[in-house]
C-alpha cells in the first residue's frame, strides 16, 4: 500500500514529481497529503526543482480575466536569436471555492500570494502549494487601494503580515494584519503619519527579504522653506519595525510619462528599469 511506505521512500517518490502534480498527489492517501504540506519537504522539493540542470525557466503568476494562472517563462537562448516561450501550466486553485471569486491584483512574497478581489472589499492570503487560504476584510475602511505582504525576520520562523494603506494630502494611513495569528481579526489600529514622499499611483510594491519597496517621489525643500521639486526614490516598508523606511535615492529624475519598474532578483537584490518617455 502506498500509505505504508516509509517516510524517506515516500519523500523520494514525491521529489521526482513536478510541482504542478502535487495537488493531485494529496488525494492518494492521508499520509501523502500530510507529507506534501510539511514545511521541510516543501523547501526541499522547491530547492530541488530550482537546482535541476535543465531548469532554465521560471514561474510567473498572472491574472487573466480575474483568474490566477501559473505560467512558465523561458528566456534561455534569447541572445542567440532563439525566441522566448511562455507556456500556460494551469489555473491556480485552492481546496476551497475561492477560485470562483474575481481577483484583480496579486502580490507575491516567500511563496505566499496576496490576492485582492475585484470589488476591493476583501483580500485573501493564499498558499497555492498547500491549498490554504485566509480571508480578510479591512475593518476600518474599504477600498484603500494599496496593499503589500511581507514578514518579520526572526531566527525561528517568519511572521507574515499584510499592509493596507492609503495616501491623501501628504498623510499616509495604514494598518497591519497578522497572518500567523490564531485570530483572523488580529490587526493593528489604523496609524496615520505625515509623509514627505508620494508613491506613484501606478507603482506596484516589490517584496525583497521580507520588506516591500515602491517607486516614489520625495518632496525637496530648500533652506528657505520653498519647494525645490521632486527627487526619485525608493521607499520601503519595514515589516519588522512596522514602519515606512528606509528610503533609497535613485540616479535619475522622472516625470509621469516615464516608465519606472521594480523587480527582485532571486530575493537577493532590487532591479530598477527606467525608460524616458521619448525613447
Amino acid at each position: 500500500m502506498l500509505s505504508d511506505l516509509p517516510r524517506d521512500v515516500a519523500e523520494d517518490v514525491l521529489n521526482r514529481l513536478p510541482i504542478t502534480s502535487i495537488r493531485a498527489v494529496r488525494f492518494v492517501c492521508k499520509n501523502w497529503n500530510a507529507l506534501s504540506k510539511d514545511e521541510s519537504f516543501t523547501k526541499k522539493h522547491l530547492a530541488q526543482a530550482k537546482a535541476e540542470p535543465g531548469a532554465r525557466e521560471f514561474m510567473a503568476v498572472i491574472v487573466i480575466n480575474y483568474r490566477v494562472y501559473l505560467m512558465s517563462v523561458n528566456l534561455h537562448g534569447i541572445h542567440n536569436n532563439v525566441d522566448p516561450s511562455i507556456n500556460h501550466l494551469g489555473k491556480l486553485v485552492s481546496l476551497t471555492d475561492s477560485d470562483l471569486l474575481d481577483i484583480s491584483v496579486v502580490y507575491h512574497c516567500d511563496g505566499l500570494l496576496l490576492c485582492i478581489t475585484e470589488d476591493g472589499t476583501r483580500f485573501v492570503v493564499w498558499n497555492p502549494y498547500c491549498g490554504q487560504t485566509l480571508w480578510y476584510e479591512p475593518i476600518s475602511r474599504r477600498n484603500w487601494g494599496n496593499y503589500a505582504i511581507g514578514y518579520e525576520n526572526s531566527k525561528s520562523c517568519h511572521s507574515y503580515k499584510v499592509l493596507v494603506f492609503s495616501e491623501s494630502c501628504g498623510y499616509v494611513r495604514y494598518e497591519l494584519y497578522y497572518i500567523n495569528s490564531k485570530s483572523p481579526s488580529h490587526m493593528t489600529i489604523p496609524i496615520t503619519i505625515f509623509a514627505d514622499w508620494d508613491i506613484e499611483f501606478y507603482a506596484r510594491g516589490v517584496s525583497l527579504k521580507g520588506n516591500t519597496y515602491w517607486f516614489a517621489q520625495e518632496y525637496c525643500v530648500g533652506d528657505d522653506g520653498t519647494e525645490k521639486g521632486y527627487q526619485a526614490i525608493l521607499i520601503a516598508f519595514d515589516f519588522t519595525k512596522e514602519t515606512f523606511g528606509p528610503r533609497l535615492s535613485l540616479p535619475f529624475h522622472s516625470i509621469m510619462e516615464d516608465t519606472v519598474t521594480l523587480s527582485s532578483v532571486r530575493d537577493e537584490q532590487l532591479a530598477v528599469l527606467f525608460q524616458e518617455e521619448d525613447i
